[in-house]
């Protein structure tokens, strides 16, 4: 099972070529709009970790309600441990699920989200593919010492951009982010 959690201000239906992914290995696949139109904008003021984690626990709530929801409607799927895919601001509400949940969570798999940590958990598997144009923010993706520990993937894909992370980015783009997300998803 794996919630695929979209940028802020893209569809949760524009990361299909991951949802394909996911289907065909058999996952039960579910995109998730986060935000309402009632919702405050995201806050664009740093630091981030303060400013936007009132945003980020929105998507966990919502995250926590599908899980009790859907669990029971579908119990042939484990909701106990499943995968989260998100990018951008749809990692960021991933990672921080994993943080607060980390027992629920097997993997990660993160399009360039850059403001919250990325879990160092023995446990937790994680890939995160980053693009070129944008750094994270201080201590989100792992050092040397912590990459040695954990089972955490960091791919750069050179000249990338954040935006453009999505079914809308360019062909090569998709293909590429195909690419690893396959190879991830089949060990």
């Amino acid at each position: 099972m794996v919630f695929i959690n979209a940028g802020y201000g893209i569809a949760h239906t524009d990361y299909q070529f991951a949802a394909d992914i996911f289907t065909a290995k058999g996952y039960l696949t579910i995109a998730v709009a986060h935000e309402l139109d009632s919702d405050p904008a995201l806050n664009r003021t740093p630091p981030y970790m303060a400013t936007r984690m009132e945003n980020w626990h929105r998507g966990v709530v919502t995250l926590k309600f599908l899980v009790t929801e859907l669990g029971p409607r579908y119990p042939e799927y484990d909701f106990t441990r499943f995968t989260l895919f998100g990018h951008s601001n749809g990692g960021d509400i991933a990672a921080l699920y994993a943080a607060i949940y980390p027992k629920q969570v097997s993997q990660i798999i993160t399009l360039d989200h850059r403001r919250m940590l990325l879990s160092r958990n023995k446990n937790i598997r994680v890939l995160t593919l980053r693009g070129s144009d944008y750094p994270a923010d201080n201590q989100v993706l792992l050092n040397e010492d912590e990459l040695a520990q954990y089972p955490v993937t960091q791919i750069s894909i050179e000249n990338s951009r954040h935006n453009d992370m999505y079914d809308g980015g360019p062909k090569w783009l998709v293909e590429r982010m195909s690419k690893e997300i396959k190879a991830f998803v089949a060990n």
